[in-house]
This record gives structure tokens, C-alpha cells and sequence, in this order.
């Protein structure tokens, strides 16, 4: 399998090179240049098995890899899974599929965590002497999943820049997520500092620096296609389970329904549909951020000017990650429209890409937005009827589908993505019941109360965690000397 670049037919890697990398040559995005067929055959065969041996067969016919050693690195990824990613029935016609888990509760720790492995299997495969050490900067709770991931991770590293102190919960759950010695979680002072770490990422000198010390700079988010492929067995298991269960037959279509952030999983979901899972819709969850149903709708895209804050904050996103792959996929794979359209958001903060009717994706996707009144209210009936407790991002796309069913009066059986633990922003959940908290930490107890909801470990390990020192925090002018110390201690 090779991967070619959004903006250019020339640039063609293997996969190995394209996880390392990141970003092409171009500045495009690597994509696969062509995709394998999943066959009713090949869903039958793994009906019965793990999520880790789905994973690594799904993952097979994108990696060029020994299956023994492919399924020994999905094992060591999601072992701490038990097996499967629960999928059970909210309602006739309804299933919610329980991506939160893993250690840190949330989605993001399937893809992070086979991502992490992947780094090593790629730095490995090209034999870089160096470690590679991934950079993030953004959410704390985001921050906590990748630091999971790649803790202990031989010939990898991670450092994470957080706003230590805007989740209590996930700031007092830092310490457990970064006892590893190859891993750091950095409190930043201040509101915006990711823009900062762009600046680092981007200046060759400073890479160059990196270089020189022994390590190379990884550009860890949602971009990277070594993020997005593990999610793409995720969309092959739960139709595994669906059938497994007898809920539906081997080829019936199913919708899927998921908050959509930073695209990534929503783009494993094109891919999944591209290789021949029965998706018949993909329903794609925005909140009061929604500049994106534009470009799905029509083609046109224009930057916000700021982003409106929510109560589902990982969806608070004006440029999603997976925004070009997105606009590739909407003008038909054309890699010279893309292109142009990306000049274009840079050069005007918009984007134009004409007609997109005729492509797959557009016919794949329907996108809507819930603003914080819908969401409220979504996630309290669900409770109240049902005795679900539904995160903010999982009740935007409960909210959405809902809209979506009554609009179209579709009955294909549809599948709610659960992507964030109710547990992880708890007072915004326990605000969606009609509870005001502000306080985490006796929000945590008045949920359990009110709910009877369980506590993942990670919240655990965060009520048990001693606070971080605010004088530990750093200002944002101080973020590459960080980066610099860090990697002095891995060498």
C-alpha cells in the first residue's frame, strides 16, 4: 500500500515514511492512494474474534507488516480493552458503541495508543538512530490520552503542553499519566499556545537543533494518517458486533452517527465506506462551530473568526485537523483542487471547491450542528427515558441524529460513536442533567449519585492525585527551552 500527498499525484511513500513525516513534501496530507476491499468473507472471518486481532487484520491491508508482528503490536496497544469495544442497544434501531475504555476514557485512546506503536515500527523500519519524540499542544484531557500512549514506548517519546488548571480532574490526573520516563505533561500559562508550538514545528533551525541532540520532532495530531487508520477498524468492528449479535445480516447498510472535532475518525469513516462497508449514512455531529456543514453541503468553506466556547469542548474546533483530507475527498480525490483550495483558505481564509455532488463522499455525508440548549436537552431526555448518561460530544451527535431521522424518516439501524466518558468533563455532563457544579471534584460524587454511573480508573487515579503547583507553570516564550531540557533527558 502506498500513500500519496492531497495536493500532488508525484509524491507517493510507503507508510512507514508517511507516519514519520506527517505532512508530505507539498505541505498536502498523506492519503491511501488506492483502497483494499473488504469483502463479506473477510467480515464473517473476524466475527468472533478480538478488537485486537480485528485491528490488526483491518490495519493489515493498509501496513506493510508480518502479520505475527502486526497482531503482537495491536495486543500490546489494546490489551488493556478486554477484548472488544462494547456496543449494546439505547433504543430500537439504536446502538451506542463505547469507544471509552481505554486508560485515559476516551476515544482517542484506540488510536492513540496503536499510533504510538506505529511511530516505533516506522523509526524502526527506516532505522533512525535518533528517538522520535511526539509534540502536542492543546486540551489537557487530550494531552493525558497521548501521554498514555506512548508511555514506555521504547525508541519513542512524548511531551505534552497543557492549560494546567482549566479541568481540575484531568490536571490532578497529569501525574499518573506522566510517570513514565520517556513522557511530560508541561502546565502553560495562558489561554493560546499551540500556535507557539506551530512556530516550533515549523522553523528548520530548530529542527535542525533537535536533530542534532538525537531526536526528531513528531507532529502528533489528528493529521498524521497513523491516526486515522486504527479507527478504521473501529468502524469494521462494530459492524463485526452488530452481525455477530444477529441484530443485522451480513450486508445490510447501517448509519453511523459521531461528533465530528477534528474529522479524523469521521475520515476513517469515508475510507471504511470506501473499502465497501455497508455505510449508508455518516452522520457528522457539530456544535455552535459548525463552519464545516457549508463545505459539505455546497463546497464553501469561510474561517471563523473565533471560536464559540461550548459545553462540548473538543468539538469547539474552527479548522479541523482533517479538514484537507475532507476537502479531498469532497472534490472527488482531485489532487490539484485540493490544492488550490488550500492556497486559497491561506491566502483568504476561505475555501471554494465548486460542485461536490458528484462525490462518494457527498453522497456518504450528512452534517448538522447542536447548539448547547439542543444538547442539554438531548442528553436529559436520553436520561430521563432511557437511563443513559450521555457525554456532551455523544449527546451533540444523539441530537443531530435525531434531527437527521425526523428530517429524512430514515429506519436504517445506526450506530452512536460514545467517544467521550461522561466522567472526563463532568460538570459539563452533570450541567447537561440540570446540576450546576462547578467544582469537579463533588461534581464527580453528585453524578455517581444521581446517575449511579461507575467511575473509569483514570478518574480514580485523578481524585487520588495530589494538584499541580500553578508555580510549576511556564509561559508560553518558554516552551522550546522545555522541549530542548526534555529531550536532553532522553539521550
Amino acid at each position: 500500500m502506498r500513500y500519496k500527498s492531497t495536493r500532488s499525484e508525484n509524491i507517493c511513500v510507503d507508510v512507514y515514511r508517511a507516519i514519520l513525516d506527517g505532512v508530505a513534501l507539498d505541505g498536502g496530507l498523506y492519503v491511501p492512494e488506492n483502497f483494499p476491499r473488504l469483502t463479506a468473507d473477510f467480515i464473517e472471518s473476524i466475527l468472533t474474534s478480538s478488537l485486537a486481532e480485528r485491528m490488526a487484520r483491518v490495519l493489515s491491508l493498509f501496513v506493510d507488516m508480518p502479520d505475527a508482528q502486526l497482531c503482537e503490536l495491536c495486543e500490546d496497544a489494546l490489551g488493556d480493552f478486554e477484548g472488544e469495544l462494547p456496543i449494546a442497544m439505547a433504543e430500537e434501531g439504536l446502538y451506542l458503541l463505547d469507544l471509552t475504555c481505554g486508560n485515559t476514557a476516551r476515544a482517542e485512546d484506540v488510536s492513540a495508543r496503536v499510533f504510538a506503536r506505529l511511530v516505533k515500527a516506522a523509526r524502526d523500519k527506516w532505522q533512525e538512530s535518533g528517538i522520535r519524540v511526539a509534540a502536542f499542544a492543546g486540551s489537557t484531557a487530550c494531552g493525558k490520552t497521548l501521554l498514555d500512549a506512548f508511555k514506555g514506548v521504547k525508541g519513542v517519546a512524548a511531551i505534552a503542553f497543557v492549560p494546567a488548571g482549566k479541568n481540575l480532574l484531568a490536571v490532578r490526573g497529569l501525574n499518573a499519566s506522566a510517570d513514565g520516563g520517556n513522557v511530560q505533561a508541561v502546565g502553560v500559562k495562558g489561554e493560546i499556545f499551540d500556535d507557539e508550538l506551530k512556530k516550533i514545528l515549523s522553523d528548520d533551525k530548530v529542527l535542525r537543533e533537535f536533530e542534532d541532540m538525537g531526536c526528531k520532532i513528531l507532529d502528533a495530531d489528528g493529521k498524521n494518517i497513523g491516526r486515522v487508520l486504527p479507527y478504521v477498524a473501529c468502524f469494521v468492528s462494530a459492524y463485526a458486533d452488530l452481525a455477530s449479535d444477529g441484530e443485522i445480516a451480513l450486508g445490510d447498510k447501517v448509519n453511523f452517527a459521531l461528533p465530528a472535532g477534528d474529522m479524523t475518525a469521521a475520515i476513517a469513516g469515508i475510507y471504511a465506506r470506501q473499502m465497501g462497508l455497508p455505510i449508508d449514512r455518516l452522520i457528522l455531529a457539530f456544535n455552535s462551530n459548525k463552519a464545516v456543514i457549508d463545505l459539505v453541503a455546497d463546497g464553501e468553506f469561510r474561517m471563523p473568526k473565533k471560536v464559540v466556547s461550548t459545553c462540548a469542548p473538543e468539538m469547539d474546533v474552527v479548522l479541523p485537523a482533517n479538514l484537507e483530507r475532507l476537502v479531498f475527498e469532497l472534490t472527488g480525490r482531485d489532487a490539484a483542487r485540493t490544492a488550490e483550495a488550500m492556497r486559497e483558505l491561506k491566502e483568504e481564509g476561505k475555501i471554494s471547491i465548486g460542485d461536490v455532488t458528484g462525490s462518494e463522499a457527498y453522497d456518504l455525508l450528512v452534517a448538522g450542528w447542536a447548539d448547547d440548549d439542543d444538547i442539554k436537552e438531548t442528553a436529559y431526555n436520553i436520561f430521563d427515558m432511557d437511563d443513559i448518561v450521555l457525554d456532551a460530544h455523544d449527546a451533540a451527535a444523539a441530537s443531530v441524529y435525531y434531527d437527521y431521522c425526523n428530517e429524512s424518516a430514515d429506519d436504517t439501524p445506526a450506530v452512536l460513536w460514545q467517544t467521550v466518558h461522561p466522567y472526563v468533563y463532568v460538570t459539563n455532563t452533570l450541567g447537561t442533567l440540570g446540576v450546576k457544579e462547578p467544582d469537579a471534584i463533588k461534581a464527580v460524587a453528585k453524578l455517581e449519585l444521581l446517575t449511579a454511573l461507575e467511575r473509569p480508573r483514570c478518574i480514580e487515579e485523578a481524585l487520588s492525585s495530589r494538584d499541580v503547583d500553578p508555580d510549576g507553570l511556564i509561559p508560553v516564550s518558554w516552551m522550546r527551552e522545555v522541549i530542548v531540557a526534555f529531550m536532553k533527558q532522553l539521550v
